[in-house]
């Protein structure tokens, strides 16, 4: 029997890599990989992957990703001298990238963001073929020097992995204590450790907090702030002091953002999640990328700042049920048409098992 390794850095990943691994469990041994890093750990748990921790994340600053790094690159050199798998899977991992290119493993990499030069450089070049979104010109991963034969696409934003087919679960509302007769506003804090957002945002301050205090002024609501660190969490927790739920452990978020009347997000993936499900999505995020802009000339997000967030979140806000409903079934219609990416993933591991 074949052994397919997956890589399983992050929350995107694990909803991503998550269905593949159920589906590719049926025929093949798997051996899972992640690393210490509170969300993704909790997600994994709660979605019931079983993982190897390799290694831990490295951080906001560049010395210690450098250093996590290449301590994670040995630890799973040394895993998988041991497990011998057939091939990789991952979503631009380097350190995974760097070990299969090294011990001749083909390596399968999937990657949606291209305008996160750091990783794509890292891996790109090492891949054995890129799978990647159709809307990401191939020309793109040429500049990284990914030949046009090695490119695969799929005609699909990556959310749609996990979202074809999706019931939500009741239960969230219950758990994040949301009231009936009030709408539910979600928040999702920026990604502050990412290379790429490297003085675009701070550490010490947030994006998002003063759009949640603005609104608080303004509107009685369910207030949901999901953040990503264990730093952001308790700088939030304090700020607000309880006028917010904001959970401390990984939730079920596609359920969460089928309920929320609007969601404010300054991320990629919670915000494309959101607008895929039909919730109306405002993105704050100080960084454009090509997937994000096709979502909003679909109409299916609406980009903003701390300036002027406020005012478009109210605007939506006042309207009418019948506004979700319409972007629902605009939404809907899309991921319909859309390909599922988890079977273009799962074609082209065949060439490798």
């Amino acid at each position: 029997m074949s052994k397919i390794w997956i890589e399983i850095l992050t929350p995107k990943q694990v909803m991503m890599f998550g269905r593949l691994a159920r589906e590719l469990e049926k025929e093949h041994e798997l051996l899972i990989t992640t690393r210490e890093y509170k969300e993704t750990n909790e997600l994994l748990e709660l979605k019931g992957i079983s993982a190897e921790v390799v290694g831990k994340h490295g951080g906001g600053t560049l010395e210690g990703k450098l250093i996590a790094s290449i301590e994670r690159t040995e630890k799973l050199s040394q895993l998988v001298q041991a497990e011998k798998p057939n091939v990789l899977v991952s979503l631009a991992s380097p350190e995974a990238s760097r070990v299969a290119f090294g011990l001749k493993i083909p390596h399968v990499c999937i990657n949606d963001i291209p305008e996160a030069e750091a990783v794509a450089r890292l891996t790109a070049p090492l891949a054995t073929l890129i799978v990647t979104p159709k809307l990401i010109p191939k020309e793109v991963w040429q500049k990284y020097g990914v030949q046009k034969e090695r490119i695969v696409q799929y005609d699909a934003l990556d959310p749609v992995a996990w979202l074809k087919g999706f019931k939500p679960n009741n239960e969230v509302l219950e758990l994040l204590k949301i009231k009936k007769g009030k709408p539910t506003v979600t928040f999702r804090t920026e990604e502050i450790f990412a290379a790429y957002l490297a003085n675009k945002v701070s550490g010490s301050s947030s994006l998002v907090l003063p759009i949640v205090n603005e609104l608080m002024e303004k509107i009685d609501a369910n207030f949901i702030v999901l953040p990503r660190y264990r730093e952001q969490d308790e700088t939030i927790s304090q700020l607000l002091n309880g006028r917010a739920f904001i959970p401390h452990h990984a939730i079920d978020g596609p359920s969460l953002l089928h309920y929320s009347d609007i969601f404010i997000g300054s991320g990629g993936t919670m915000t494309l999640e959101s607008a895929l499900l039909g919730t109306p999505t405002i993105s704050c995020r100080p960084f454009n990328t090509m997937y994000e802009n096709y979502a909003v000339k679909k109409g299916l997000i609406i980009k903003a700042d701390s300036t002027n967030a406020t005012k478009k979140a109210l605007g939506i806000i006042h309207k009418n049920s019948s506004y979700k409903k319409k972007l629902g079934k605009k939404a809907a219609q899309l991921v319909e048409r859309m390909e599922d990416p988890i079977k273009v993933i799962k074609s082209v591991l065949q060439k490798f098992v």
